[in-house]
């Protein structure tokens, strides 16, 4: 993977607290950084696949045959079971 230089603007705090990290693991400040920064869009891309537009969307269409068939069935199986334990 190519990687190309940057300049940011970070809180001392928050770069301070990169640089213990750092030393505490033995790694330099941009190891440190390219992790945090990889781990957050990790976690980003799934919190977006998980949005509630993409389940939206998922379940836009309405269910087949099969499933209609299936749903009938159960309901047929639980109304049974309900009348027996009368």
């Amino acid at each position: 993977m190519t990687t190309v230089e940057t300049a940011v603007l970070l809180q001392q705090e928050l770069l301070e607290h990169a640089d213990a990290i750092a030393k505490a693991m033995n790694v330099s400040r941009d190891q440190v950084l390219e992790i945090a920064l990889s781990e957050f869009v990790h976690q980003y891309q799934i919190r977006q696949s998980l949005s509630l537009d993409n389940i939206n969307d998922a379940y836009a269409d309405a269910p087949d045959p099969d499933d209609i068939q299936l749903l009938k069935g159960m309901r047929r199986l639980r109304r049974q079971v309900l009348e027996n334990d009368d």
